[in-house]
């Protein structure tokens, strides 16, 4: 299940309703105490009942509670009231009148720990058809029996599930109209809220080391995947110390990329039947010193942060589940160079593909590669916070606040050219020194002045800001983005056709993979498998899923035959070369 919105009113500075929407990756953005982690922990109310006194507005009625709703989509298909009696949530009037499951739960300042619980519904408002998920048996068919429908009757094939069927079937045929109403769920509709994502949030203010619950969390599963392999409580000691720090090793090897400060890391896990196991990290530095990681300083914590998202995303690229996870970091930023802002960032990205991600950043790295739709700036004014989004961002005010200026990277060019990834920019480059040592272009982008951004996603915030400011100074440019598609069928998202459409009407050349992307151009003689094996893929393979991550400098090993032989295709009865086709309409933006 993943949340498409989330709406709160009363929370900290939002006095008034305030309702967002969220994507696989979510960067909230605003100056400081606007308000940005406010809706972090309006989510960690919502998911875990962690609230308090202080979290009421000062100007807020006293009387009134503090309501929170989140909308998910991605419902499982079954949903089984009875015992082995499946249903739908759409079939049972359990979604709102966007097919959404919306529950909200509401916070009084006399009961703060037991909110109370709601759904938001599309469903019949008359008392005798209303919230019948919630009745008994009895209580069916004594509605049944207020409109003159005989539910009492019992054999096969007639249940619980039936004979809501047929009370809803005669609302329908006396023309009653389905509204949104709020129901209270009784306790078996209470069993949606074990369905919900698992919701961990990382705080600025609280050092993200190992100790904290999230972290543990994880390997918690690692625990009990463990324990479940042994046939007795005696051998779990060692087996699952082994597992821990196999795990953990796979974290140091990310980590190493970063620094070299840390020359081993090993899990020591004590053992409490009760809470299944915890950990805590022991280290030892280049000079064979043994610390415990939580008392390494802050920068090198906050190092342990990228490399366990790192592990997250190979999780969820070798397929293990991460689809019922909602990662909320505040700051993610804080204490990291650029450059391990930009590992983070890619991992997140990574773990977005299975999972989901909000953060709050003042970074014009985590702004700058989320997509508009998913940006979210949080003002205050008065005591009062807002959050603006979508055709109401104002994308040159956030690109001021966070000090994202594009000049810096376009001027002392004749021309730019846009691509979403460092990796299509290594591609392009060696691309192109290949055609012109076959003779098939007449000079590189460098020769002729023409600079080649990576500038994330291409709904991304920094291109937007870019087109604009070179509007303004009349720079000539273009664009590269990948097609996405899985297959040969999907179409390319229409997304992608109306930003090429809006950059084409600015002057711009821009082009659309045919291929899922520019690693699918990559020819099999070129790529090193990990078992030696000869790859095997087509033009909607993921490439990086396949081969790794670096699998893009494969094209330093290939020659400009090798690359005509895969970007060929057949237009109007004549082959045409597409990478050969992009490249030279780059190019000829500098004359």
């Amino acid at each position: 299940m993943k949340v498409v919105a989330v709406a709160l009113h009363g929370f900290r500075p939002f006095r008034d309703r305030v309702v967002i929407s969220l994507g696989p990756i979510t960067t909230l953005v605003g100056k400081n105490d606007a308000g940005k982690s406010a809706l972090l922990h309006a989510l960690n109310a919502f998911f875990n009942d962690v609230i308090d006194e202080a979290d009421f507005n000062n100007g807020f009625d006293p009387n009134a509670p503090i309501t929170i709703e989140c909308s998910f989509v991605d419902l499982p298909e079954k949903l089984e009231l009875e015992e082995g009696v499946y249903t739908t949530f759409l079939d049972e009037n359990l979604v709102d009148h966007q097919r959404r499951l919306t529950i909200r739960k509401s916070f009084s300042r006399k009961s703060l720990k037991k909110p109370k619980i709601s759904l938001l519904v599309n469903d019949y408002a008359e008392s005798q058809y209303m919230n019948l998920c919630s009745l008994r048996e009895a209580d069916l068919n004594k509605r049944g029996n207020e409109v003159g429908l005989d539910l009492k009757k019992s054999g096969a094939g007639i249940t619980n599930k039936s004979k809501r069927a047929a009370l809803r079937a005669h609302a329908e045929a006396k023309g009653f109209q389905k509204k949104v109403l709020e129901i209270e769920p009784a306790e078996v509709l209470l069993r949606i809220l074990e369905l919900l994502p698992d919701y961990n949030l990382f705080q600025a203010d609280v050092r993200l080391s190992e100790e904290e619950t999230s972290f543990q969390k994880e390997f918690k599963a690692v625990v009990e995947m463990a324990i479940s392999k042994i046939p007795a409580r005696g051998d779990v000691e060692q087996v699952v110390e082994k597992e821990i720090d196999n795990e953990v090793g796979k974290i140091h090897g990310f980590l190493l990329q970063h620094t070299d400060e840390v020359a081993s890391l090993k899990a020591r896990p004590s053992f409490k039947w009760k809470d299944l196991v915890s950990f805590h990290l022991e280290c030892k530095d280049n000079q064979g010193a043994s610390i415990a990681f939580g008392k390494r300083g802050s920068g090198l914590r906050r190092l342990l942060m990228v490399a366990y998202f790192q592990y997250l995303s190979q999780r969820g690229r070798s397929g293990e589940s991460l689809m019922n996870y909602l990662f909320a970091i505040e700051e993610p930023e804080t204490f990291l160079h650029p450059g391990a802002q930009r590992a983070l960032l890619g991992s997140l990205e990574e773990v977005a593909r299975h999972a989901q991600v909000v953060v709050t950043s003042h970074s014009p790295v985590f702004a700058g590669g989320t997509e508009i739709p998913n940006l979210v700036l949080v003002r205050r004014e008065g005591g009062r916070a807002e959050a603006i989004q979508g055709q109401n961002l104002d994308t040159l005010r956030v690109a001021e606040e966070l000090g994202v200026d594009p000049s810096d990277q376009v001027f002392g060019f004749k021309a730019c050219v846009f691509v979403e990834g460092e990796s299509d920019v290594y591609f392009l480059t060696k691309a192109v020194e290949l055609l012109k040592a076959d003779g098939c272009v007449d000079a590189t982008f460098q020769e002729k002045g023409i600079g080649l951004i990576a500038l994330g996603g291409g709904d991304s915030l920094k291109h937007w800001i870019a087109r604009d400011c070179l509007k303004k100074i009349n720079m000539k440019f273009g664009v590269l983005v990948d097609s996405d598609r899985k297959n040969a069928e999907e179409e390319v998202p229409t997304r992608k056709h109306q930003f090429k459409e809006k950059c084409e009407a600015d002057g711009g050349v821009f082009f659309i993979t045919r291929k899922r992307e520019i690693e699918n151009y990559l020819h099999p003689a070129a790529i090193y498998t990990r078992d030696g094996a000869p790859p095997v893929f087509d033009d909607f393979s993921d490439m990086r899923a396949l081969f790794g991550d670096d699998v893009h400098r494969a094209v330093g090993r290939m020659n400009a035959t090798q690359l005509l032989e895969r970007d060929v295709y057949v237009r109007d009865g004549k082959e045409s070369h597409e990478i050969l086709e992009i490249i030279g309409g780059f190019l000829s933006l500098a004359g």
